[in-house]
């Protein structure tokens, strides 16, 4: 009896209706998306100091950059692992495609600079 009770909150999600309990990773990839490039950039500038970040310092921008590519490969990654789950495509394929090209035109971006600059 108490072994049952153990495993109760384990089997909530057998509750949930079939459509919310298959877009878990769907949903993440969009919020990965359209949520972790704000997320980023208020959490680097929030937690530095003014004087290291000042107006817009290279630092502080750099380390806001990096977050944003890091939450736009979880977000492929989460995608990836919806399209894994046979999650519904209507949710996965666009998100996925949507993070790698951020994330390509980011990293495209890099190249540009260091090969110019």
């Amino acid at each position: 009896m108490a072994v049952e009770r153990l495993h109760l909150p384990f089997r909530l999600h057998m509750h949930m209706p079939p459509a919310a309990q298959t877009r878990l990773f769907g949903i993440l990839a969009w919020c990965a998306l359209l949520l972790g490039p704000l997320l980023s950039w208020m959490l680097v500038f929030a937690f530095t100091s003014d004087d290291q970040c000042g107006s817009w310092d290279l630092r502080c921008t750099g380390q806001a950059i990096l977050c944003t590519a890091t939450c736009w490969l979880f977000g492929s990654l989460s995608a990836i692992a919806a399209l894994f789950r046979h999650e519904p495509h209507d949710t996965a394929v666009p998100a996925l495609g949507l993070n790698l090209v951020a994330l390509a035109g980011l990293i495209g971006a890099i190249v540009l600079i260091s090969k110019f600059g």
